[in-house]
């Protein structure tokens, strides 16, 4: 925890505002049984700020807190309060909005048999479609182990279907088609307002907080049903329709996280793994490659097709709308990708994010790359260590050192560290890795070669 524990609170705030204000509201019946809950579970949480964990285990501990007071609530418990009139109103706003209407006519029906289930069924696949949370979380916020949670959770998913089933409501197909019908467009949230005058539990919350919970949390979606091959789905970071011979994805959350991806993609009978990967600040939204896997063999195509490979007449391919624009980078920017409906392979795909602290660069090959940190360094001849390093240090970067060594047999490479103080100036470096923000990597051998090995088929060409 932070040595001061209000700016403890007030970042734990910021970070899970968003998270605790949908459970409150999905889980409550009226604006100021959901205003009581989020205010209960911060006024807990501060009081107890030295027993709040830290990273993303806070999150998983509020939790917690807003499932005991929502529990207590219900039991008649919790007191009435007349001291968030701000927050009632605020939260109304909500309500307002969805009352139902003739649009809105299957998801009632869904959410009848939802709310019919039993309440340990019903916060268990809450927790899964409303939350997002995995298993290992899941067994966090109730106190018990991860088996537990998947033989629960298998056993909630089928008392659910069955229901649906018996009822005579939305198949899972449905379920998801009012999935994409409802959460294609995600309206813009708006951040949290910053807990005031040493009363950190007294929040003003706003409409448009309460609209985007509604449009990626307030679904019974697949992730219940977990039935194949749907025509449509969307979810927060992905929107997949049907149209004609193809599957159009437009990803509108590039970072979002990975399971995001896999779950749109499976439900409608996609292999496709979108996985981002930190990268160096110049290749943020950058697709770093497509690898296309499987027993399905590509149509032959002379000369070869620059939209992508075709798999019955149908094109695999990806872009950026408007063309040229980086997804995640600029503004308005979308990733578009389209899939034969046909194709049964997989695909995996990787996307430039930016890296954390620490974290290793996936695009370390791009170092003298424009816009990188080695940019505008020529090593195809071969350079002196010494040259080498006193650039670095010109460019505020630590140089690490690798050597080369090449197979007899086969003239492959691979590359062994060596410490700083084994590398003599006049070694000669062929090619330069960028680890991680401000370290540089030199692969280097102890004499001239003949030739530069990552420019004579010894390796793939460096990025340039």
């Amino acid at each position: 925890m932070d040595d001061n524990p209000q700016a403890w609170f007030e970042k734990v705030y910021l970070d899970t505002y968003e998270q605790i204000l949908g459970y409150a509201i999905r889980r409550c019946d009226c604006a100021q049984d959901a205003a009581d809950v989020v205010a209960e579970t911060f006024e807990i949480a501060w009081r107890r700020i030295a027993d709040l964990p830290a990273g993303d285990e806070a999150r998983l501990w509020l939790y917690g807190v807003a499932r005991n007071v929502v529990a207590s609530h219900r039991r008649g418990h919790l007191r009435h309060r007349s001291r968030h009139t701000t927050l009632d109103e605020d939260v109304v706003a909500f309500y307002a909005r969805t009352a139902p209407s003739d649009e809105r006519l299957e998801f009632t029906q869904v959410a009848d048999v939802f709310r019919g289930l039993s309440d340990d069924d019903h916060e268990l696949l809450s927790l899964v479609a409303w939350e997002g949370l995995d298993a290992a979380e899941i067994a966090c916020v109730l106190g018990c182990s991860r088996n537990a949670v998947r033989i629960r959770l298998h056993r909630a998913r089928k008392r659910f279907a069955q229901r649906l089933a018996a009822a005579g409501q939305a198949s899972a197909a449905g379920a998801r088609t009012l999935l994409a019908t409802i959460t294609a467009a995600r309206p813009d949230i708006a951040a949290p307002p910053s807990p005031a005058g040493g009363r950190p539990w007294r929040m003003r919350l706003m409409a448009a907080a309460a609209v985007g919970v509604l449009a990626t949390g307030l679904v019974v979606g697949p992730s219940l049903l977990r039935e194949p091959s749907a025509v449509s789905y969307a979810n927060s970071a992905v929107s997949i329709v049907r149209d004609g011979d193809q599957y159009v994805a437009r990803i509108t959350d590039p970072f979002a996280d990975h399971a995001r991806y896999t779950e749109a993609f499976h439900a409608v009978g996609l292999d496709i793994d979108l996985r981002p990967v930190p990268v160096s600040p110049g290749a943020v939204g950058q697709i770093l490659g497509m690898v296309i896997g499987g027993d399905q063999v590509p149509d032959p195509q002379t000369p070869p097709d620059p939209s992508g490979p075709r798999f019955g007449g149908v094109a695999l391919s990806t872009e950026s709308a408007p063309k040229g624009c980086r997804p995640g980078r600029d503004s308005g920017c979308v990733m578009v990708m389209r899939i034969p409906a046909r194709f049964t392979g997989h695909v995996n795909i990787r996307l430039g994010r930016q890296a954390r602290p620490g974290e290793q660069y996936a695009n370390a090959d791009q170092a003298t790359a424009p816009g990188e940190m080695f940019a505008g360094v020529s090593l195809r001849r071969g350079r002196s260590v010494g040259d080498m390093v006193a650039e670095a240090r010109r460019r505020d970067l630590r140089a690490v050192f690798s050597r080369i060594r090449i197979d007899p047999q086969t003239a492959g490479l691979s590359f062994d560290p060596v410490p700083a103080d084994h590398v003599e100036r006049d070694w000669v470096v062929w090619h330069a890795w960028q680890v991680q923000a401000g370290v540089i990597r030199f692969l280097v051998t102890p004499e001239r070669l003949a030739d530069n090995p990552f420019h004579n088929g010894s390796a793939p060409p460096p990025a340039s």
